[in-house]
């Protein structure tokens, strides 16, 4: 799950609802830092417009990756709101309904000899601590480190124009500060999330683990013979 909007700095306010006729017309996105709105985007249409702005930090740069027409993904800086590059609008085009880059904080413990132990902790777990020093369970002194983005993004889609299952994709962030993502479906092509991106996607690094993603998926079973349906059968 997502930690406060503290945590992130940047957000939109958009409210849709699909049932509106206004959803579906063109829309001004605001973009606000804090309580401050700093500058907007036009955008095709308002539904799904807040889960598709989602702001990260790399290299202390603030960044946000959007989309304008709902056909592809593009990259943000912030706070002065100009693109900077991404993907191109095409035919065929991966269809974002929802972006997750999560946020962290690294925990260090020191055991003795020297020895530290460091742990990652991802999105609202370490808001309860503040950055400096604090005690662990056991007593130990406990080193928390400040915010940080992967440089890893999620986005659960589907192909535009196609009658497809919803797809969780993910974005290699490590050059977004040039204006380039490379989106790669290393999951396969074929998850059904079950909830919010940010709820299905549960992270976990530490000294010993690298990272790891637990992705929780939304199945049909048939009842009667405990049988998984088929997507295409529904």
């Amino acid at each position: 799950m997502k930690a406060s909007l503290k945590v992130r700095r940047f957000h939109v306010k958009v409210m849709s609802d699909p049932k509106s006729p206004d959803t579906w017309r063109p829309c001004t996105v605001p973009i606000f830092d804090g309580d401050a709105e700093i500058g907007s985007y036009e955008r095709t249409n308002a539904f799904f417009a807040a889960e598709t702005f989602e702001p990260f930090e790399l290299s202390g740069a603030w960044y946000a990756l959007y989309t304008r027409d709902h056909a592809c993904t593009r990259v943000m800086s912030l706070p002065d709101c100009r693109d900077i590059g991404g993907e191109e609008p095409h035919p065929q085009g991966f269809r974002p309904y929802g972006y997750f880059v999560p946020r962290y904080r690294t925990f260090e413990t020191s055991v003795g000899d020297g020895k530290v132990i460091r742990s990652w902790s991802f999105e609202s777990e370490p808001e309860k601590y503040e950055t400096g020093d604090n005690i662990d369970p056991w007593g130990r002194p406990l080193r928390v480190g400040p915010w940080q983005s992967l440089d890893i993004g999620f986005v659960a889609g589907s192909i535009r124009d196609e009658n497809t299952d919803l797809r969780l994709e993910t974005f290699d962030l490590s050059r977004a500060h040039e204006g380039v993502i490379i989106r790669t479906a290393r999951f396969g092509n074929r998850l059904q999330l079950g909830g919010r991106l940010d709820e299905a996607v549960h992270l976990q690094k530490n000294d010993l683990i690298p990272l790891r993603a637990t992705i929780r998926e939304q199945h049909v079973w048939d009842v009667a013979t405990g049988r998984l349906v088929d997507p295409d059968d529904l």
